[in-house]
Order: C-alpha cells, then sequence, then structure tokens
C-alpha cells in the first residue's frame, strides 16, 4: 500500500506503542489518529542533522475498531507511505514513508514503528 496516508489495523482495544524515526534534514511531521480519528492521537515533528534521530515513542489504547490513520508530511508536502506488517507472530508493524527532496539520489524518510500488544 503507498499513499500520503494510510490506515493500519491493529487489534481493538489494545495498548501498543509507536516510535518515530527520520532519516532527513528537513522536517518529518507524522500524526498518529487513534480509531478513525475518534480518539486522542499523537503528532511528532522534527528533523535528523547527519545521523537518523529518534522522535520519540507513543504508547497509546486502540479503540473499538482498531484502526489506526497514519499521515506523514516531509517539508509541509505529502509523504508517500508503505506498511508492511513484519513479525506479526510478534506483533511488529512498520511504516516507511519518503518524500522527494532536490536530488534524485536521497529522499527525506521516516520509519514508523507499531509495536504490541503491551501489557
Amino acid at each position: 500500500m503507498s499513499a500520503s496516508n494510510t490506515q493500519i489495523s491493529l487489534q481493538p482495544n489494545t495498548r501498543y506503542g509507536a516510535t518515530v524515526l527520520v532519516n532527513s534534514p528537513v522536517v518529518q511531521t507524522v500524526t498518529l489518529h487513534i480509531d478513525g480519528g475518534n480518539a486522542n492521537g499523537q503528532q511528532f515533528v522534527g528533523s535528523a542533522a547527519s545521523v537518523t534521530s529518534n522522535l520519540g515513542t507513543y504508547v497509546f489504547s486502540t479503540g473499538a475498531s482498531g484502526k489506526v490513520t497514519l499521515d506523514v508530511t516531509s517539508d509541509g508536502a505529502s509523504s508517500s507511505i508503505s506498511v508492511r506488517d513484519m513479525l506479526s507472530s510478534l506483533g511488529c508493524v512498520v511504516a516507511g514513508a519518503s518524500g522527494k527532496n532536490d536530488t534524485h539520489q536521497l529522499f527525506n524518510d521516516a520509519l514508523v514503528v507499531f509495536n504490541g500488544p503491551l501489557k
């Protein structure tokens, strides 16, 4: 799946953690909307210097739907998002987002890792 925002299906009414890493000198904005936007979400904003930066981890509970919508922008422009259900038996979902920059070799990247269920 690739789009400027995407919906991820997690177990309903369950605690998860979301960790956001960025690898870009421009500002990345990653927004999580919990339960289809019906519950408070979280926004991460930041950039990286010469190395990848961790913008933090957010622990949340999914609502009755288990849906989390992920929006990512790079320097104010929408980023393309690709989601992979990695190690589903361990409860890890990875979303990678990339936004174009002025070169043809580099991208403005963000990585969101969802892990859970948490106790």
